[in-house]
């Protein structure tokens, strides 16, 4: 409208062409938004996958060569683990296996080797199991409590690489950015090759179909608001990347009169936090989006272990505590009753001599009373 003189002024994207910038000058932007795209989301990974996620594939090759070389040394020193020594070769190799599995996976198999060095390398074995144990059991949990995705395309070089068809609406400047690749020595080439264009109206309808295999390239705000009126929208996820900001500002006529004062104008209201204002209230009216399920991270798996940590230091504690008070109350609980016997001993031995004298003035000494002698008649009858 402006380069046909209909119109002096407008409102658009300040990434104009160069035909148009010939023409058009353009105000302070008003307000800077990303581009970004959206597609479907990738296939739900089944569960068995969490068996093997919380570790990439080096720290599964440390992991396993760190219970070989444990095996190894425990078999060739059985009295690591506390065993006899004259057995055969592969029943020593079978239970040093046993005895490294099932300390790592917590069956209370903790090796109990009898000389002070086997102990310390029996420690650090154990600590190592604790440790991968707990990290190993809190990344499932994390794995488990969310669903889990195929690997997402999150950047400009995922999507150029990825079998996704790309498209833009047309007249736009993320149109005009994807175009200015065409032709180029770079990855990025690929873009406007296997790009279309569709109608904007596709995008902001909540009704209309989405194309499955395609990637739709708009502006950040647009997609939001056009995922979010869908029924389907958990279907679908907005990429990470952004790149190219586009600024939306007012176009007029080049050389006008008054594009000076409508700068100061813009300025003013960038300044004093007005069109943040607007923005903001904008951002409340609309409607909240669910919050996604959050996997557990590192630091929640450290914080867990040194919670674990701290409790064991304090049931220990606890029970040292515990053990030393127990022993004085019952070296307290023994002298007590010592005292007690002793006093009832003193208390009973004037009681026994006086019945000692009493029995040796009826005549009878300490032996006994005298045994009965039976009389005739008993006897015969």
């Amino acid at each position: 409208m402006i380069l046909n003189g209909s119109a002096d002024m407008a409102i658009g994207d300040i990434s104009v062409t160069l035909a148009r910038s010939r023409v058009i000058d353009v105000t302070y932007p008003f307000h800077q938004e990303p581009v970004s795209f959206m597609l479907r989301r990738p296939p739900l990974l089944p569960r068995w996958v969490a068996i093997a996620a919380p570790f990439d594939a080096t720290t599964w090759g440390v992991l396993a060569a760190a219970l070989t070389i444990a095996t190894l040394l425990f078999a060739a020193v059985p009295a690591l683990s506390g065993g006899p020594a004259a057995i055969g070769g592969w029943t020593r190799l079978t239970n040093a296996g046993f005895v490294v599995w099932a300390s790592i996976t917590g069956q209370d198999q903790v090796p109990d080797p009898r000389h002070a060095l086997g102990r310390c390398v029996a420690l650090l074995w154990v600590v190592f199991s604790v440790i991968i144990g707990v990290y190993y059991q809190t990344m499932l949990v994390s794995k488990l409590s969310v669903p889990v995705y195929g690997r997402p395309v999150n950047s400009l070089e995922d999507l150029a690489l990825s079998p996704f068809e790309v498209k833009s609406a047309s007249g736009t400047a993320a149109t005009v950015y994807l175009e200015s690749f065409r032709g180029a020595d770079t990855l990025f080439a690929r873009l406007p090759e296997k790009m279309t264009l569709f109608p904007i109206e596709d995008l902001t309808s909540s009704t209309a179909p989405l194309d499955d295999k395609a990637a739709y390239v708009n502006e950040l705000g647009h997609l939001q608001h056009a995922l979010k009126d869908r029924k389907d929208r958990h279907l679908y996820y907005i990429s990470r990347a952004r790149f190219f900001q586009t600024g939306l500002a007012w176009p007029v006529r080049k050389g006008a009169c008054f594009a000076r004062r409508l700068n100061t104008s813009v300025m003013r209201l960038l300044q004093s936090g007005i069109v943040e204002l607007w923005l903001s209230v904008a951002r409340i009216r609309d409607r909240p989006e669910p919050a996604a399920p959050r996997a557990l991270t590192v630091g929640d798996m450290a914080a867990a272990l040194l919670v674990l940590t701290v409790g064991g230091a304090a049931a220990t504690l606890v029970f040292v505590l515990e053990l030393v008070l127990n022993q004085r109350s019952r070296r307290a609980q023994k002298e007590a009753w010592s005292r007690v016997s002793r006093r009832l001993t003193r208390a009973q031995a004037p009681w026994g001599q006086r019945a000692v004298r009493e029995g040796t003035e009826n005549g009878e000494d300490s032996a006994g009373p005298a045994p009965a002698v039976p009389s005739p008649e008993r006897e015969r009858y």
